[in-house]
């Protein structure tokens, strides 16, 4: 068994699984995934994304962690400079053949090069899956330009 049962907190109400898988074989589960499980059809939060990042972000330059095949990405569309974190290779592809350059396989990587870079990060249903979440958010801040924004959407445990 990949992962433990869910659990709810009866204080707060999060939701969350015990035990959680180890990085390795999380990592393992990922990068087998078939690219055709993942089927999007522009949810509103991407469109509640893409117009945070007109309005809002200092640049054009945005970070998808965790993108699989580049479909946000894809939807933001070639006006904006678009690149992605993915450790599914067979996704990772898919991603590069939309003209979306792959900077990497895991948000724990060093991306120091690219410090103060991007406009925009995006991280959709992933920081649940992060085993240190603080340590990688507070990396992944050092490479927002100066006013970025990160915008950060996890599942819903209650579907």
């Amino acid at each position: 068994m990949l992962a433990g049962p869910l659990f709810r907190c009866l204080t707060c109400d999060l939701v969350f699984r015990d035990p959680m898988p180890d990085a390795e074989s999380l990592a393992n589960a990922y990068r087998s995934i078939p690219v055709g499980s993942w089927s999007y059809n522009e949810p509103a939060h991407w469109a509640l994304s893409r117009d945070a990042i007109n309005r809002l972000a200092p640049n054009r330059e945005v970070l998808d962690v965790g993108c699989f095949r580049g479909d946000f990405l894809e939807f933001l569309g070639p006006d904006f400079q678009r690149f992605g974190i993915e450790p599914n290779p067979d996704a990772a592809a898919v991603t590069r053949k939309r003209g979306i350059e792959i900077i990497g396989e895991s948000a724990e990587q060093d991306f120091s090069a690219y410090r103060g870079r991007f406009g925009a990060i995006v991280l959709m249903a992933v920081v649940e899956y992060l085993h240190r979440p603080r340590d990688v958010l507070r990396e992944l801040k050092k490479l927002l330009a100066p006013r970025g924004l990160l915008i950060l959407f996890t599942g819903d445990a209650c579907t």
